[in-house]
């Protein structure tokens, strides 16, 4: 992300300064034709270092020059404004696609939050199942138990009634013959 940042920067202030350059030279190109046109040209340029455009010609050359000059920088503001371009486009992408992933992440967060609290209400019951099971269990011996008793104490209770059955008779029958 630092480097597209960077980029963008440098692309932002090589824009302007072949701007300001382009402007500079168009202005000094345009002051130059308007000097030249306006004021005379010393024939005589021995011992100088001074550079006069003499003839027509000569200056039609060199605004065909500068105007080379200023149609390759042109193209190469153009190339700059297009590769920022491109850069600001991928750099939408990428946002764009960082955004559609923190939104997967946070989806994924949610469900993986969601499947374990399902997850431990799934164990609770299981617990509280187990528990139930335990207790019915618990329940049914003690019931099974009671039974037991219940048909010991039948038994118990058959056997003293047909005792005493038996004695209540073998008491009769021997008071029948007494008598």
């Amino acid at each position: 992300m630092a480097d597209v940042d960077f980029f963008l920067a440098k692309c932002y202030n090589y824009s302007g300064a072949i701007s300001e350059l382009n402007e500079t030279l168009q202005s000094v190109c345009l002051q130059r034709r308007l000097s030249l046109a306006l004021c005379p040209m010393p024939v005589d340029l021995a011992g100088t270092t001074a550079t006069f455009l003499r003839t027509p010609g000569e200056m039609a050359d060199h605004y065909r020059d500068a105007q080379t000059h200023l149609s390759t920088q042109d193209a190469i503001l153009q190339q700059l404004k297009e590769a920022c371009l491109s850069q600001q486009e991928a750099q939408v992408k990428v946002e764009d696609r960082e955004a559609q992933v923190q939104e997967l992440q946070d989806t994924i967060t949610e469900l993986h939050q969601e499947m374990t609290r399902k997850d431990q209400d799934k164990l609770t019951q299981l617990q509280e199942l187990h528990q139930l099971e335990s207790r019915v269990k618990q329940l049914t011996d003690q019931v099974r138990s009671s039974e037991e008793t219940i048909g010991q104490l039948r038994q118990d209770v058959a056997v003293r009634v047909s005792i005493s059955s038996a004695t209540l008779s073998g008491d009769v029958s021997t008071a029948g013959k007494v008598g």
